[in-house]
Parts: structure tokens; sequence; C-alpha cells
């Protein structure tokens, strides 16, 4: 049997005190992930040698490892360490060097330089999350939910980052719109794990059902009204003007008693006589039906040269107040559904009371 050796993959500085240390599974072999502000450490044993170009062919673990790496990196410390130097060390000996990632076929800036970490932080238990394929989370396992619903959070995480890597007003919605996206089709899978467990037979779930048990999950059920593209579309342009009047400091405490609860009267009253549900205030209105509605326009229609023409004042500062609105719930939510056990247990028992709602 040969020899297991030791094997140490190192990212920027080769000499600092590492602070953060994680654990990831890859290929049935456990690898330890150390990160420092200005580097990381991949070590991990395996018997077979690698050396030379060799060493990183596309698809290979050690390749898998450094992108799970340079991914604990960015969300722990807000930047990332691509431009940097790596080294391999098999037994305490160096065996390769390079200046950068690029020059070993690695991919080279996977993800934004550097974002604006202002107002979150990411987790240690969201970071395990992050990086592991498995989640370790009994009540999924009880509900037969797949894997592939748990990775819906892990490219909402990765798309959140990238909204706070760019100043853009209509790629920042796109981005958030993404993570939002992955959110809300979460929890949708939740309520159709329990629906099929109770007998139902959905498969798959269009997306005006999976907002309207967003809307659920925040306290604003649709109920039976009928709620559809065309009485969106004329709400949302009936407002259009109020959203102008909506403060700089947007947030879902201005709106329900700040300094922007008189602009959101107004544009409940405006709802109202569009006939909206009874129970849309301006926050969840905003957010997500006219979140929505953008979302559509600029991936669907014509508005998609507005992604990279100029908007006039009032696009401007929809998409400001959208943007304002997903990115305050994103970042106060996003990494709990991922690391906190207690949060993903009650939302499991939001989806089964949701679940037992609908028809």
């Amino acid at each position: 049997m040969a020899k297991a050796r030791q094997y140490e993959i190192v990212l920027g500085e080769k000499k600092t005190k590492y602070r953060k240390a994680y654990r990831c599974t890859q290929r049935n072999m456990t690898v330890a992930i150390n990160l420092s502000k200005m580097a990381a450490c991949i070590e991990f044993r395996i018997s077979s040698e690698m050396s030379g170009d060799h060493f990183f062919p596309e698809g290979s673990m050690s390749s898998l490892v450094v992108e799970k790496a340079l991914l604990a990196h960015l969300l722990v410390y807000g930047v990332e360490l691509c431009g940097s130097e790596i080294c391999v060390i098999r037994d305490g000996e160096l065996v390769l060097r390079a200046d950068s990632l690029a020059e070993l076929g690695l991919k080279d800036k996977a993800l934004p330089a550097s974002v604006n970490r202002e107002g979150w932080a990411c987790p240690d238990e969201a970071v395990h999350a992050m990086i592991n394929r498995a989640r370790h989370c009994p009540v999924f396992d009880d509900l037969g939910i797949e894997n592939d619903v748990a990775e819906k959070l892990r490219a909402a995480a990765v798309a959140f980052v990238r909204s706070r890597a760019t100043k853009d007003l209509a790629m920042k919605f796109l981005y958030l719109w993404v993570s939002f996206n992955g959110m809300y089709g979460f929890f949708s899978s939740l309520v159709r794990a329990h629906r099929n467990k109770a007998g139902a037979s959905e498969r798959n779930t269009a997306e005006w059902k999976q907002l309207r048990r967003m809307h659920s999950l925040l306290g604003a059920s649709c109920g039976q009204q009928e709620w559809n593209k065309r009485k969106r579309d004329a709400a949302c342009k009936a407002v259009a003007s109020r959203v102008c009047e909506v403060g700089s400091n947007v947030t879902r405490a201005s709106l329900s008693s700040g300094e922007d609860a008189g602009v959101a009267r107004a544009i409940e009253e405006v709802l109202q006589a569009e006939n909206a549900p009874r129970n849309f205030d301006a926050w969840r209105f905003l957010m997500i039906e006219m979140g929505y509605w953008l979302r559509c326009n600029y991936f669907h229609s014509s508005w998609q040269m507005k992604l990279y023409g100029e908007r006039h004042g009032v696009e401007e500062r929809r998409l400001f107040v959208v943007n304002s609105l997903l990115d305050e719930y994103i970042r106060s939510n996003l990494f709990r559904w991922l690391g906190d056990a207690e949060v993903v247990e009650g939302l499991v028992e939001d989806a089964r009371r949701i679940a037992k709602q609908e028809p």
C-alpha cells in the first residue's frame, strides 16, 4: 500500500497566523482549510503522489478545494486571493510555486476581488454549509429533501456577494434578485416537500406560486384572490411616481413607522385602488411584486437594453428602492438560513403550516 503523503497548498503569505479553520469533504477525503486575512492554507493527506503539471488538472480534487478556499476567504474577509502566489508543499518540502493561480491554469477572478461588507457577516456555520455539499440537517432527511434544494441557498449566497461588488444599479438588481430567487425557491421546495409527503404530486412549481409562498412566509397571504401579470403591471405603473418620494435610507422599518411611513400609506392606497390583495403592505409590494415586475422586464423584454444604456430618474429611483429592500432582507436572513439549525427548523415548520393552508 502506498505511503500517505501530507500536502499543503498555500495561497498568499506563507508565514502567517491562521485565525479561521474549516473542514470540508472532497471525494471521501477530509480537507482542512485554514484562513487569515492575507492567506489560505489547504491541508490533506493522500496516498497517490501528485506533482508538476498534473497537480491541478481541471475538475481535480486539488483544483476544487482551491476554489472552496477562495470562496471561504471571500465570505470571511471580503477579499479574494486570486492574484497571490501559490505554493505546494509535500511532506514539508516545497515542490511547486507560481506567482498566480492563472499561471497554473486555475480559475482567476472566479468571484469579485472585493465586496462591500457593510452590514453583514458570514458566520462560521454558513461558511461550513457553503463549502460542504452535505448540510447535515436531520429535518431535511426527514422530509426527503435532496441536496439540490440546499444548493439554491449556496447559489443565493454567491449572487449576494456579487451584488456587493458592483455599484451599477441594474447589475446589482440582477444579482440581488438571483439571490432572492434562491431563497424563495428554497422555501417553496420545503412547502412542496410537505405537500408531496401528504399525498400531493407537485413536481415543478410555477414562479408566481413560489412568490405567493414567500408572501405567506412574510405574513401576507394572497388568499384565493386573482393576482395576475396584468394586475401587477398596472399596480407597479400606478405607484411609480410615489416610489420617487421614498427616502435614501429606506428600510422595512422606515416604511412601517419611520420617515417613509407617509409615502408607504400613499402607496398602499394606490394598491387598494388597483385591487391588490388587501394585506399587501408597501414593503412586501415593493420588494416582492415590484421586484418581480422589474425582473420580468429586465430579463425577458426590451428593457434588456437598459441594462447597458442610460436610465431616467424614475427607473433609477425604482431600482434603488427595490435594491435597498432586497439587500436588507437578504443580508439579515440568508446566512442564518444557511447555518442556523433553529432557523432552518422554523422554516420547515412554517412550510408545514403553509402547505396545510394550500388547497
